[in-house]
């Protein structure tokens, strides 16, 4: 006859805790950090929701790249804003499919002597 108790049947494999052990990552991103990274990116476009799915781009592009939050932060916070927006387009290339990839614009100065000497 079987007795009842509360305590847990150490031959049982519990199936939630196999998926957690394997499938689960840990945080990689404080909320302190996802803070600064937020406000960082908020300083580029002024609108939170935007920088907020930036941001979380950014931390996933960072989880596949093995890259550590410290380090973006302080790339972002040292980089000005045309760096900035090359650099985002860069690393958010590196997770994406080939047929979807971000670009940026690139003006070109010209010396005006050059343009003037052009014939059209």
């Amino acid at each position: 006859m079987a007795i009842s108790s509360n305590l847990p049947n150490p031959n049982i494999e519990s199936t939630p805790n196999y998926f957690k052990n394997y499938f689960v990552k840990q945080g990689i991103v404080s909320d302190n950090q996802y803070e600064a990274l937020i406000g960082l990116l908020m300083k580029r476009n002024g609108n939170r929701a935007a920088a907020e799915n930036l941001a979380s781009a950014a931390i996933q592009g960072a989880a596949q790249q093995n890259m550590t939050m410290t380090d973006m932060i302080e790339y972002i916070r040292r980089t000005n804003d045309v760096e900035l927006d090359a650099f985002l387009a860069f690393f958010l290339n590196n997770t994406r499919v080939g047929t979807s990839y971000l670009g940026i614009s690139n003006t070109q100065n010209q010396n005006p002597f050059v343009i003037r000497t052009i014939l059209v």
